[in-house]
């Protein structure tokens, strides 16, 4: 998240960003509906995720969330005059909430993707709330997610099943390798830090998303082109060039190491190139494969091309198709090998 509000403080674009744009009411209608939905979901499901002490804090933020209906004054549950988990769960599920389906830029951007790129029941409802947890202005969102940690996979996609009302089982269908929106630049990768870890990691919103879903776009067509833009990172923007500390605590090493070489405006090796790649679309060229390419190819470049495969194969309906070869990534990479005019803002 820190990577959104950093580059839109640091940019040197003369375009206006959404970000920095006051909200049309109805988009924040529909992001507050959203919100206390999703805020709704949390409180449901306290006891499945999470427990000890984590619990008490959790069902305290959720009550306090919804205070006007709820009562915020007391604990939700420890006392005598107070409720059990049990009643406070059930007078959640009571609650009468409004509708999300609120017309608004959103909404029609989202399916349009939807539409476009086929995207799953489960796609969709992960950039609803990757984007909500974003733009919740009460954070609440944010912070439950933050707290909802696991050390094994199987219980990070239970977790994720019970929020996004899908089996444990189509959550790994999704994340599985490669995850086709992180493929796509609308969900960016966490680090793998040491455990435990929180399941906000696999709901991180691109700049990318929050552009596709706020900006006007005239048509489909003009949405799902701009998906294929290269994104660039504040860490390029700053002067002097943060040491290399900062790049090794956003990105894995490989990783790291390449974006920091762009940052000093050095050429890319080979390692970097399939570094990028496998932090991109989770798959692995060899070095080998990439020797030829080191120093032709920057940053922007790659990361094009991966977007331009992910896209060509989602509106193909080719879920199959994958950056897998030297010679399907050499097909996307444009000549000659510039960065794009405008250098959007992402980690």
């Amino acid at each position: 998240m820190d990577h959104l509000l950093g580059s839109a403080a640091v940019s040197r674009s003369k375009r206006v960003l959404p970000l920095d744009t006051v909200e049309h009411p109805c988009n924040l209608a529909f992001t507050r509906a959203l919100a206390r939905s999703f805020v709704k979901t949390i409180g449901i499901h306290l006891s499945q995720l999470f427990s000890g002490e984590a619990l008490v804090a959790a069902a305290a933020e959720v009550q306090w969330f919804f205070k006007d209906e709820l009562g915020g004054d007391g604990g939700v549950f420890g006392g005598p005059s107070e409720m059990t988990l049990q009643q406070f769960t059930a007078r959640l599920a009571m609650l009468e909430l409004g509708s999300t389906d609120i017309p608004c830029m959103i909404q029609r951007n989202l399916g349009w993707l939807r539409d476009a790129l086929v995207l799953s029941a489960v796609e969709v409802q992960a950039l609803r709330w990757a984007y909500c947890l974003y733009r919740d202005t009460s954070g609440t969102v944010n912070r439950l997610l933050n707290q909802i940690t696991y050390t094994a996979s199987a219980t990070a996609w239970t977790a994720l099943g019970l929020l996004l009302d899908v089996s444990p089982a189509e959550v790994n269908r999704w994340l599985n390798a490669p995850c086709r929106l992180v493929g796509l630049g609308l969900l960016t990768q966490s680090p793998p830090w040491p455990p435990p870890l929180t399941v906000a990691r696999h709901l991180q919103p691109s700049r990318t998303l929050i552009y596709a879903l706020e900006m006007p776009y005239r048509s489909t067509a003009g949405l799902v082109h701009a998906l294929t833009e290269a994104e660039s990172s504040w860490l390029f923007e700053i002067d002097p060039v943060p040491d290399s500390v900062v790049f090794t605590e956003l990105f894995p090493l490989a990783a790291a190491t390449a974006y920091a070489r762009t940052a000093n405006h050095q050429s890319l090796t080979a390692d970097d190139i399939v570094a990028l790649v496998e932090w991109w679309s989770q798959h692995r060229l060899t070095q080998a494969a990439c020797t030829a390419l080191a120093g032709h190819l920057d940053f922007w470049a790659i990361q094009r091309a991966i977007r331009r495969c992910f896209v060509d194969a989602s509106v193909s309906r080719d879920a199959t198709r994958r950056v897998t070869h030297l010679r399907l990534l050499q097909r996307y990479l444009p000549q000659p090998y510039n960065r794009p005019r405008d250098r959007r803002l992402s980690a």
